[in-house]
């Protein structure tokens, strides 16, 4: 498993994050030592266990938004 880090958008949940990269929220609120899952915010950086995405470079961000980096989600291609 890999580890994404991801800049959180306005309207972003831990759950539509958690769905977006096949991780849980307990697994995301582990990785950041998240007190409240209800309190995350706009540009808040998360680290984010997945495995299906590789954070190819330490300085590479993966922004909320684009659906189309999800490979379950072919609709929104």
């Amino acid at each position: 498993m890999t580890v994404v880090k991801y800049i959180v958008q306005p309207g972003d949940t831990l759950g539509n994050i958690a769905v977006k990269y096949d991780t849980t929220v307990s697994a995301i609120v582990r990785a950041n030592g998240i007190k409240n899952p209800n309190m995350i915010y706009p540009g808040q950086v998360l680290k984010i266990p997945s495995k299906h995405y590789e954070d190819v470079k330490s300085s590479t961000y993966h922004y909320g938004m684009h659906h189309d980096m999800h490979p379950h989600h072919k609709s929104w291609y």
